[in-house]
Parts: structure tokens; C-alpha cells; sequence
């Protein structure tokens, strides 16, 4: 246990510097929002949010089986608090989650258009009961994080604080968020909330994406994957999809 501490320290000290490198490289950095006014591709997305949305709905119309994080990573998910946060994952670090992946051809078909250097899609559904999540910080893996409205609350508080700013979703619109900063979420309203996540690699050298994302996906990104494969697997033969 003490060894594997020490690696983990390692690790996350190189993509702490590797991370800052990046930083200092991309001419996406020293912000923590940007939407279709900073990245123009980003409104191609927003205008095929319906072909997304109808793709989720005909999933969840078949499987009639809402999936929670603690559903995928049992008993290691309590820091994000013991209220349900429902999630879909299509893709994760390059690696399809196949059980999932092959439900949404239109979606991935759109993402791989459109979105430069995707890597990761996961659908996020905030449900009624739920009002928050706690802040915490993602992993320092390269990457930036586009948020699309799909089922946004139209009462109450509905946003993601990053570093003290504030971006509400919207149905149909999508803005761009720097995860690896310290963020939470609020959502007062009674009704559920539901975003599709899409990660990119984050614009630098050559160098830096090797350095960086490639080697986060081929060593803590592919364990993660291989999880979800096998969670999702579980899950999904108690469900008849026809």
C-alpha cells in the first residue's frame, strides 16, 4: 500500500508539471469559460442538439434503467456526496465503452465531426432529488471539457461555479469549462438536469499532448476505461433492450 502511495505521488507530480507546461503553451488557457464567440465549432453542436437528445431518449425508452455513478465505481464515490448523479458513458480516454458506445452511433458520428481531438463522452443527468455537487478538481490530463445543454431547469438556481465564475446551462447551447480547476455545481430546482460532456485534447504542442493526454489515457485512462466495460457489461444484461 505504502508503494503504490509513492507511485501515485510520482504520477501525479509529473502530470502536475507537465500540466503547467501546457498552461503556459495553449492558446486556451487563462480562462475558465469559452463559448461559440471563442470556438465557432461549437455552435455546429449546439444546432444538432435535438439528433443527441432524441438518441438519449430512445436509450433510456429501451432500457428503462437509470445508471448511477456508484452503480460503476461501488463504494469509491462518496466525496461527490450519496445523492443519485445518473451518468452515461459512450467513450472515455479514447476507449469506446462498447455496451453503451454502439446505442449511439448519430451522437459519436456528430462528436467525431465536430469536435477537434474528442476523447471522452459521457452523458450527465442531474436528477430531481439531487440539489448539488461538492467542489472538487479534475485530473490534470490534458484535456478541456465541453458542457451541452440537453434538459436544462428553466426555475431556480442552475449552474457550475469554476474558481468563483458562474456559467448556467442552457438547452442547446454549449460552452467550453477548465475542470482541472476547482468547481461544484448547484441545481435548486425540482427537475432534473441533463448535459452531455465531451472532452477534448487540449490545444498545444505535439510534445506536450504526448507528454500529457496521451500518456494520462495509456496508463490511468485505460484502467478506467477497462472498469466501465465491465460495470456496463453487468448492468446491462439484466436489461432487455428490445
Amino acid at each position: 500500500m505504502a508503494v503504490q502511495r509513492f507511485i501515485g505521488s510520482l504520477s501525479n507530480a509529473y502530470f502536475n508539471a507537465v500540466h503547467q507546461k501546457v498552461l503556459a503553451s495553449s492558446p486556451l488557457s487563462g480562462r475558465v469559460f469559452w463559448d461559440a464567440e471563442d470556438l465557432d465549432w461549437l455552435i455546429e453542436l449546439e444546432k444538432n442538439h435535438h439528433i443527441i437528445s432524441d438518441e438519449l431518449a430512445d436509450f433510456k425508452n429501451a432500457s428503462k434503467r437509470n445508471i448511477d455513478k456508484e452503480d460503476l465505481f461501488p463504494g469509491m464515490t462518496s466525496s461527490f456526496g450519496t445523492q443519485p448523479w445518473e451518468l452515461l458513458h459512450l467513450m472515455v480516454y479514447g476507449y469506446k465503452i462498447e455496451a453503451i458506445a454502439k446505442h449511439f452511433p448519430k451522437t459519436l458520428a456528430l462528436v467525431s465531426r465536430i469536435v477537434p481531438e474528442y476523447c471522452s463522452v459521457t452523458f450527465s443527468t442531474i436528477p430531481s432529488e439531487r440539489k448539488d455537487i461538492p467542489e472538487h478538481s479534475d485530473d490534470r490530463n490534458g484535456t478541456l471539457r465541453i458542457h451541452l445543454g440537453l434538459t436544462t431547469p428553466q426555475d431556480g438556481e442552475n449552474f457550475i461555479s469554476v474558481s468563483g465564475q458562474k456559467r448556467s446551462w442552457q438547452q442547446g447551447k454549449a460552452f467550453v469549462a477548465d475542470v482541472t480547476q476547482p468547481h461544484w455545481v448547484r441545481k435548486t430546482s425540482e427537475n432534473e438536469r441533463t448535459i452531455i460532456i465531451v472532452d477534448f485534447v487540449r490545444p498545444t504542442s505535439k510534445a506536450l499532448k504526448w507528454l500529457g493526454y496521451r500518456q494520462f489515457a495509456r496508463t490511468k485512462g485505460r484502467k478506467v476505461a477497462q472498469v466501465l466495460n465491465r460495470q456496463y457489461r453487468q448492468i446491462l444484461t439484466t436489461v432487455d433492450m428490445n
